[in-house]
C-alpha cells in the first residue's frame, strides 16, 4: 500500500481535516484539549491535499515509540496497584453515601474506563512497534507508525445518536477518537480523582479503625465489670451507640467522620471509664467505708467539743469578743435521728443491694462534711479572740526581753507600761482594745528611745507558743 493510499485510509478513519466544521449535537469534545470533530459526508481526492499530514522521521517515530511504552508500562502498574489496593475494592463495590458518595462516587464510575482506555493504548503501541520492527523504514510504513503515534487513532467510545439526533445521512452510531497525547491527558483526568478519594478514605480507616477497635474493647471491658456489679451504666450506652454509628460510618460515609472523631471518641471512652472505675471504687471500699464511719464520728465528736469549749473560754475571757458561733447541739451526732443512728442503720440494713447501700452511705458521708465544715468554722472565728490575745502575750513578752537586752528595764515608764499591758492581758475578761493600745505603746516608747528600731526578734517565736497555748487551752481553764 503506497503512503498516499495509507494516507487516504487515515482520512476516512481518524485524522482531523483542516477545514472541517463542528456540527452541534454531532461533536464530542474532549475533557483536555480542542474538540474531537466528527467528518461525516463522502470523501474526495481533495481530502489528502487539505489534511496536516507529516511523516514523522525515524528518530522521532523511535523517541515516541518509547516515551509511549514507558507511560503504558507505568499506567499498566499503577493500575494494576490500584486495583489491588483494599480500599479501591471496598469504594468499588459500591454501597457509598453522603459526603464520600459526593467525593468519589462519579470518579469511580470511570475506573472501567481505565483498564478499556489502556487496552486501546496497548493495541495501537503494539502495531506501531510490529511495524517498526518489520525491516527497513519506507514511506509507506512511516506513514501508517505517523497515523498511530500521531493521528486519532484511539478510539475513546462509542457516541449514540437517537433518530432525533440524526440527520438523513448520520449513522446511528460514531466513533468517537482520539491521539495519545489527548488520551493520557484523559487517563490522568479520570485516573487522579480515583487516587485521591481512595487515599483520603484510607487515610480515615487507618487513623479511625484502631481507636474503633481499642474503645470498643475498653467497653468491653467495662461492661464485663458492670455485670459483675449488677447496674446497667448509662454512659456505656452512649459510648455503644457512638461506636455502631461510626462502623456504619466506616463502611457506607468514612469521609463524613469529622477531624474532631478521635479526640469525641477518646473524650467518651474516657468518661466511661473513669465511671466505672467510680463506681468499681465504691463497691470495694463499701466494707471499709462503712466501718469508718465510727472514726468519723469520734472526730466530729472532738472538733464539736473543741468548737464548743473556745466559745465558752472567749465569752468568759474576752471582753466584748465578737463573731462568735454558737456550736450545734450535741443531738446532732448522737441523738435521735443524728449521724450515729444513721450510720448505725446503714450496718444494719441486710435488705438492700450494694448500691442501695452505697448511695445511702454517700448521703451520710456528705452529711459528715458538711458538718465538718461547719464546726471548723464554728471553732476558728471562737478560738479567734483567744489568739488575738496571745499574740498580743507573746508580742509584749518579746518587747519586754529586748528592754532588758538594752538595759532599760528598770526605766520607770517603760516598766509601768509594761505591768498596765501585762494586767490587762493576763486578767479576765481581757480587753483586746485596750491591751493592743498599751502594748502598741509599749513597743512605741522602747524603739523612740531605743538606738535600734528593728522589730522584737523573738516576737514571732513568742506569738506562735502563744497561740499553740490558747488552742490547746480552748477546751480547758486558762
Amino acid at each position: 500500500m503506497s503512503a498516499r493510499r495509507v494516507l487516504e485510509e487515515g482520512c476516512r478513519s481518524t485524522w482531523h481535516r483542516k477545514d472541517a466544521v463542528s456540527r452541534p449535537g454531532r461533536n464530542k469534545v474532549g475533557t483536555i484539549g480542542r474538540p474531537i470533530h466528527t467528518i461525516t459526508g463522502p470523501l474526495t481526492s481533495s481530502c489528502v491535499n487539505d489534511w496536516d499530514f507529516r511523516l514523522l522521521e525515524t528518530d522521532k517515530i523511535d523517541e515516541l515509540l518509547a516515551r509511549y511504552t514507558a507511560a503504558e508500562a507505568r499506567i499498566a502498574a499503577n493500575l494494576l496497584e490500584l486495583d489491588e489496593h483494599p480500599t479501591f475494592k471496598i469504594l468499588a463495590g459500591g454501597g457509598l453515601r453522603g459526603a464520600t458518595l459526593a467525593k468519589v462516587g462519579s470518579a469511580m464510575e470511570r475506573s472501567p474506563d481505565l483498564w478499556r482506555w489502556l487496552s486501546q493504548l496497548q493495541r495501537v503501541l503494539a502495531d506501531a512497534r510490529d511495524i517498526r520492527d518489520d525491516g527497513r523504514m519506507n514511506s509507506e510504513r512511516r506513514a501508517r507508525i505517523t497515523e498511530l503515534l500521531t493521528g486519532r487513532s484511539i478510539l475513546l467510545h462509542v457516541d449514540e445518536r437517537s433518530l432525533a439526533q440524526r440527520g438523513l445521512l448520520d449513522a446511528g452510531q460514531t466513533n468517537v477518537r482520539s491521539t495519545i497525547e489527548h488520551l493520557l491527558a484523559q487517563m490522568r483526568e479520570a485516573y487522579e480523582p480515583i487516587r485521591d478519594g481512595v487515599a483520603a478514605v484510607d487515610q480515615v480507616w487507618t487513623e479511625v479503625v484502631p481507636r474503633t477497635d481499642s474503645g470498643a474493647t475498653t467497653l468491653q471491658r467495662l461492661q464485663a465489670e458492670a455485670d459483675r456489679l449488677g447496674l446497667r451504666e448509662p454512659t456505656l450506652s452512649v459510648l455503644d451507640r457512638r461506636l455502631s454509628e461510626v462502623r456504619s460510618a466506616l463502611a457506607e460515609d468514612p469521609l463524613s467522620l469529622s477531624g474532631t472523631f478521635a479526640a469525641d471518641l477518646e473524650t467518651l471512652v474516657g468518661d466511661a471509664t473513669r465511671q466505672m472505675a467510680s463506681i468499681a471504687r465504691g463497691y470495694d471500699e463499701l466494707d471499709g467505708d462503712i466501718a469508718a464511719t465510727e472514726t468519723q464520728l469520734a472526730e466530729l465528736r472532738v472538733l464539736r467539743n473543741r468548737a464548743a469549749a473556745a466559745h465558752t473560754q472567749s465569752s468568759t475571757k474576752i471582753k466584748r469578743a465578737d463573731n462568735l458561733v454558737h456550736t450545734p447541739d450535741v443531738a446532732i451526732i448522737d441523738g435521735a435521728g443524728g449521724l450515729a443512728s444513721l450510720a448505725d442503720a446503714i450496718r444494719a440494713d441486710a435488705s438492700s443491694n450494694w448500691q442501695q447501700k452505697r448511695q445511702q452511705l454517700d448521703a451520710w458521708m456528705a452529711k459528715t462534711i458538711a458538718l465538718r465544715e461547719q464546726l471548723t468554722r464554728a471553732y476558728d472565728l471562737n478560738v479567734a479572740p483567744l489568739r488575738k490575745r496571745d499574740e498580743l502575750r507573746g508580742l509584749l513578752a518579746a518587747y519586754w526581753a529586748k528592754a532588758a537586752a538594752l538595759g532599760r528595764a528598770e526605766e520607770a515608764s517603760l516598766s509601768d507600761l509594761h505591768d498596765d499591758a501585762h494586767n490587762e492581758l493576763f486578767t479576765s475578761p481581757t480587753d483586746l482594745d485596750r491591751a493592743s493600745m498599751l502594748v502598741g505603746t509599749f513597743g512605741t516608747a522602747l524603739r523612740v528611745r531605743g538606738a535600734d528600731t528593728s522589730p522584737p526578734a523573738s516576737a514571732s517565736q513568742n506569738s506562735a507558743s502563744q497561740n499553740s497555748a490558747s488552742e490547746n487551752s480552748a477546751s480547758g481553764d486558762l
